[in-house]
């Protein structure tokens, strides 16, 4: 039976991240198409999201999950996590942590 759920948790979860990669990977290449049909060379101009921009997404995120991980072992230690409260903390902690991501590496324009 446990493999069964394992199957059916695994291969979806690698499905969506295969469509992720095309959809995000079919949407560069259609702005490429546009900047060389609109006379820009679409070397010159920087990617939104660089390397540098990437891992300091990933560490602000995996800092508010780690924060919600202390949360949830606070609460069990002091018996007051009820049956669903885990899942939501880290839900909330790692959605709280991509908007403050997304508002510290926005441009100022």
């Amino acid at each position: 039976m446990s493999s069964i759920i394992v199957f059916f948790l695994v291969v979806p979860f690698f499905f969506c991240l295969f469509l992720a990669w095309l959809f995000a990977h079919r949407a560069r290449h259609k702005e490429r198409l546009l900047m060389i049909e609109k006379g820009i060379n679409p070397d010159i101009n920087p990617s939104a999201f660089s390397a540098r921009t990437l891992i300091f997404t990933l560490g602000i995120v995996l800092l508010c999950l780690g924060v919600g991980v202390g949360l949830i072992g606070l609460l069990a230690y002091l018996g007051m996590l009820p049956g669903v409260a885990p899942v939501a903390i880290l839900l909330l902690s790692g959605g709280g942590g991509l908007l403050l991501a997304h508002f510290l590496t926005k441009s100022k324009k």
